[in-house]
């Protein structure tokens, strides 16, 4: 007797999967409702939960349904020409000249004459041009005394023999006793990959 009232609900549900849209749920409850109101009271919640598990499946796929036929509906959504035309606007004109105060004349300028006020060239005595030339040949001296090949080789003749694996800019100056310039140059144009 339990499977004779079994069978119309599950060809109702059955028959509610393929078109789930025309589903009524109210209508359904009621007949599961019935249906396990004749079943012994040992199968009464293994039949209702089979049931709410189709009635649930019936439900998620009506969802997909609508969810498809809303994307579809709004995916190309065409409006009539002058549909925006209140909402938007394409130009504006204000008149700010009442609340404006009228620009102060210019002044123009006029073209001044240039005065010869005399030479910025100045006397200066012999000995001062000689401690400048002075000056000048120790700057070229310098300028001319890089050898950047004996940095390179200082540089690295002490990672050849360094037990560490990192050294810190500043302290690799110190180490090799040259200048930061140096030592920066020498790792720069010997493309030293780490140091």
């Amino acid at each position: 007797m339990t499977e004779q009232l079994e069978l119309p609900l599950w060809e109702t549900l059955r028959s509610d999967q393929m078109m789930p849209e025309q589903v009524d749920f109210e209508g359904l409850l009621a007949e599961v409702a019935e249906a396990i109101s004749h079943v012994p009271e040992s199968e009464q919640l293994r039949l209702a939960g089979e049931a709410f598990l189709q009635m649930a499946e019936v439900y998620a796929a009506r969802s997909e349904i609508w969810i498809e036929e809303w994307e579809q509906a709004s995916r190309d959504l065409l409006v009539e020409r002058g549909f925006f035309d209140d909402l938007v606007r394409q130009t504006m004109t204000v008149d700010l000249s009442e609340f404006m105060e009228p620009a102060p004349p210019r002044k123009q300028r006029s073209k001044k004459e240039y005065r010869q006020e005399g030479s910025i060239v100045a006397e200066m005595e012999k000995s001062m041009v000689l401690a400048m030339v002075d000056q000048m040949e120790e700057v070229l001296a310098i300028a001319h005394d890089e050898n950047v090949s004996v940095w390179i080789k200082a540089i690295n003749r002490w990672l050849q023999t360094a037990t560490t694996d990192q050294v810190q800019f500043n302290q690799l100056c110190q180490i090799l006793k040259m200048p930061p310039i140096e030592v920066w140059l020498g790792v720069l144009l010997d493309g030293f990959e780490s140091l």
